[in-house]
């Protein structure tokens, strides 16, 4: 299950958020990982500063981070034995200030570039990893887009 939070006032509105919940536990789903739990917070860019220098050593504001609860599983059949009620996946911090600016500067309504740092977050939950090799990126970037297509397929009017 996906659950939402904010640590700012999301000016989104509610139905956007439903269908972007949904979305991603269709992802979950597609990875059979539906039982599991994931945060999705949004914030602002003090928060996820703060967030980047502590754990990446890096003082400066990102769009998303994603913080694994299971990244030290390395065998898929192990995540699978995991025994909690709700185990919990990881959590996916989004930056609503420079989802802001990233669909100013892309081009892209907020909304779109929200469900892209969403998607991007949760494949990082997921195992993906951009920065591993150009092969792992190439296949990321391939699988994100497609999520995105058919977000915006199944909920833009």
């Amino acid at each position: 299950m996906v659950h939402i939070l904010y640590y700012e006032k999301a000016n989104k509105k509610w139905s956007f958020l439903e269908n972007l919940k949904e979305w991603l536990e269709k992802i979950l789903k597609d990875f059979k990982r539906e039982r599991f739990d994931v945060n999705v917070v949004f914030c602002d860019n003090t928060l996820i500063r703060a967030l980047n220098k502590q754990y990446r050593g890096i003082d400066s504001p990102t769009d998303v981070l994603s913080f694994s609860m299971i990244e030290n599983i390395e065998d898929e059949n192990e995540i699978d034995t995991i025994d909690d009620n709700n185990p919990v996946l990881g959590d996916v911090i989004i930056s609503l200030d420079r989802a802001r600016e990233q669909a100013e500067e892309f081009g892209v309504p907020e909304e779109e570039e929200t469900v892209r740092l969403a998607i991007h977050g949760l494949l990082h939950l997921l195992g993906f990893d951009h920065e591993k090799s150009r092969e792992e990126e190439k296949k990321m970037f391939k699988k994100q887009d497609a999520y995105i297509e058919g977000f915006l397929k199944r909920y833009s009017h």
